[in-house]
C-alpha cells in the first residue's frame, strides 16, 4: 500500500512544479542547464574508482559493466516511470555521459583530481546562483532526493520545452509554478 508521500515522489508534474518554483531566475535556470549534466558526468567519472561490477574476457573481447552503466540504467528506469517518452529521448544523452565518463577516466592519470575539482566547482556555482540570483536556499536543502534524482531530468525537460515538446503540459505546468509562487510570495510577505 503507497502511501501519499510515495504517490507524489512518482508524480512528475507535482515534482515538476515543486522544482519549477525554485529555479525561476534565468540565470540560475542557464547554470542549472550547464552544471547539472556535468556534475552527473563527474559524478559518473568518480564511480570509476571501485572496481567494474562485472569484468570478463569472451572469445577475445573484454566485457566491463562499470558503475557508470548501472547508475545511467537505475535513472532511466526512475526515468521511464515518471514519463515515458521523455526518457526514451534522454537515453541517449545518459548513455553519452556514461560513455565519456568512462573514456574520459581511461584516458587521464590524474582523472580523478579533475573531475572532483570540476564537481566542487559547479556545486559552488549553483549554490552562488540560488543565494545571489533566486535570493533563497538551494533546493536540495528542502528536497535532496529532488535533487540527485529528479534534477538531470528537470534539467532536460527545460530544453525539450524550449524546443516545443508537449506546449500545453508546459503551460500548465508554467501555470501551476506561477501558482505556487504566488503562494509562497503571499505566505512569506509577513
Amino acid at each position: 500500500m503507497s502511501t501519499v508521500n510515495e504517490s507524489h515522489f512518482l508524480n512528475f508534474e507535482r515534482q515538476f512544479v515543486t522544482y519549477g518554483k525554485c529555479h525561476t531566475n534565468r540565470i540560475n535556470i542557464v547554470c542549472h542547464t550547464v552544471c547539472v549534466p556535468l556534475l552527473l558526468w563527474t559524478a559518473l567519472v568518480l564511480t570509476l574508482h571501485f572496481e567494474p561490477i562485472f569484468s570478463k574476457t569472451l572469445n577475445g573481447w573484454e566485457l566491463v559493466l562499470d558503475w557508470p552503466w548501472i547508475l545511467i540504467g537505475i535513472y532511466t528506469l526512475f526515468y521511464l516511470l515518471l514519463e515515458p517518452l521523455a526518457a526514451t529521448f534522454f537515453l541517449p544523452v545518459l548513455s553519452g555521459l556514461a560513455y565519456y565518463a568512462i573514456r574520459f577516466a581511461h584516458s587521464f592519470p590524474n582523472f580523478s583530481q579533475v573531475a572532483l575539482v570540476l564537481h566542487l566547482s559547479c556545486w559552488a556555482l549553483l549554490f552562488f546562483t540560488y543565494i545571489v540570483f533566486e535570493k533563497k536556499t538551494p533546493a536540495l536543502v528542502d528536497n535532496f532526493s529532488q535533487a540527485l534524482l529528479f534534477a538531470p531530468f528537470f534539467v532536460f525537460f527545460e530544453i525539450l520545452f524550449a524546443l516545443g515538446y508537449r506546449p500545453l503540459l508546459q503551460k500548465r505546468m508554467t501555470d501551476e509554478i506561477g501558482q505556487a509562487l504566488h503562494e509562497y510570495q503571499k505566505l512569506h510577505r509577513n
